[in-house]
């Protein structure tokens, strides 16, 4: 009976501790600080260096390669620009 008693005890705890308001911060505000922003993330890395092994790169390649929707969208890209080249000449 104890032990139950302890358990309800801290996760009442826990849940307060939850709701309880913290440092207000702006979205705007960086999270590194004012004025220090990162600018090195995943999104600015080419995925061959986040996805290092090769193996892997392997499969990408031939996922890439075989990807039918992708060499469609590639053919559409080129026709469109065969059509503004033509249409400015």
């Amino acid at each position: 009976m104890l032990v139950a008693f302890a358990g309800a005890l801290t996760v009442g705890l826990v849940r307060r501790a939850a709701f309880l308001p913290g440092p207000r911060r702006s979205r705007a505000q960086p999270l590194l600080g004012r004025g220090h922003t990162d600018t090195n993330n995943i999104a600015t890395l080419p995925w061959r260096a986040v996805f290092a092994d090769a193996p892997l790169q392997k499969l990408f390649e031939e996922g890439l390669n075989q990807n039918l929707g992708l060499h469609i969208a590639n053919t559409r890209i080129q026709r469109a620009q065969a059509n503004l080249a033509q249409s400015r000449a």
